[in-house]
């Protein structure tokens, strides 16, 4: 069993050399959001859904799709006209984008997954 402090050293490497992600359980269900405080955050689309639902950034954020689904999916944000992703099977695309303050809806545009549950939430602060 490893120690307290080697533990804490472990974290510590992790977060100077990562950047540093918080995992929070919102107590009115069982989702997870991931803080980015690092600018980089990786979306796993599969069939149907993105992970993770939540995601907190602040202003500039690079965002990756990981297509780990058996077929196509995109990732689109709602009311930005000029930011998409698209992934085959097995395949990331990524890209950066700067947002102002705000709430925004991740979603897949292929028709009937976003009515499938193929959405998430992106909050910059």
């Amino acid at each position: 069993m490893a120690s307290g402090g080697a533990i804490v050293g472990f974290l510590l490497a992790l977060a100077l050399g990562l950047g540093t992600f918080t995992v929070l359980s919102p107590s009115d269900d069982n989702s997870t959001s991931v803080t980015a405080e690092s600018p980089k955050e990786t979306v796993v689309a599969t069939e149907f859904s993105f992970t993770p639902p939540i995601i907190e950034s602040n202003g500039e954020i690079a965002l990756a799709l990981k297509n780990d689904g058996a077929i196509y999916h995109d990732l689109k944000i709602e009311g930005l006209d000029n930011f998409h992703l698209t992934a085959l099977p097995g395949e990331t695309d990524s890209a950066s984008v700067t947002l102002e303050v705000g709430r925004y809806t991740l979603y897949c545009s292929v028709p009937g997954h976003r009515d499938s549950g193929m959405t998430a939430q992106l909050v910059v602060n």
